[in-house]
């Protein structure tokens, strides 16, 4: 009987690190797949995932590093905000959230794990080096929101 409850015991203990290597690599592809969810817009959507995206995030990423290298020589009060969109990897935890709203500041959402941001290219250099940060990319003129 003791030997039964070890076994068992043995068991349990085998199907619960079992259940457990499943599910974290359940989630690791739930967040790769969720990582490519598209922006959605009313005129269509943004492909964060495609190479295209993530090219124009990089060069974002250089170009806000340059303006914000340039604006530092003026006075923070003149430094010019403009729209831009960050999107995370997963839908938005209250931690993400807090951060971005502590960071700049934040417009709106937009599906899927975006929001529209007003911000500086120095606020935009922090927040597009968080490793949290899955795509960031300029708000275009011709970019309509889902309402």
């Amino acid at each position: 009987m003791f030997s039964k409850r070890v076994t068992s015991l043995a068991t349990l203990k085998e199907k619960v690190i079992i259940a457990f290597i499943f599910a974290a690599a359940m989630t690791g592809t739930a967040l790769q797949a969720r990582a490519a969810a598209p922006i959605r817009l009313q005129w269509g959507a943004i492909d964060t995932s495609s190479r295209a995206a993530q090219d124009e995030s990089e060069a974002l990423k250089a170009n806000v590093a340059k303006k914000a290298a340039a604006r530092a020589r003026k006075s923070a009060s003149t430094e010019e905000r403009a729209a831009y969109i960050v999107q995370f990897p997963a839908p938005v935890t209250e931690e993400w959230r807090e951060w971005l709203e502590s960071s700049t500041q934040v417009r709106s959402y937009l599906p899927e794990f975006a929001y529209l941001v007003w911000a500086t290219p120095a606020e935009m250099e922090v927040i597009a080096a968080n490793p949290d940060v899955f795509w960031t990319g300029e708000w275009k003129k011709d970019y309509k929101t889902v309402r």
